[in-house]
């Protein structure tokens, strides 16, 4: 396991921050089974839906 966070924390100091963010988008909609982050507070707003959720929950559009 600890080799895997170190190489894990290389490869994420390697990426350049502009880069960083859709990395994560690609990982999200490459994973099995659906992702969503919201912010759980008032606004309950959704802030980021892969494609896997929207057609769990029967979402025309991501």
């Amino acid at each position: 396991m600890y080799r895997n966070r170190a190489f894990s924390d290389d490869l994420t100091k390697s990426i350049p921050t502009e880069e960083r963010i859709p990395a994560i988008e690609w990982l999200a909609e490459e994973m099995p089974g659906g992702f969503f982050i919201y912010r759980a507070d008032d606004s309950t707003e959704l802030l980021f839906v892969n494609r896997a959720a929207c057609e769990i929950f029967g979402c025309e559009s991501v």
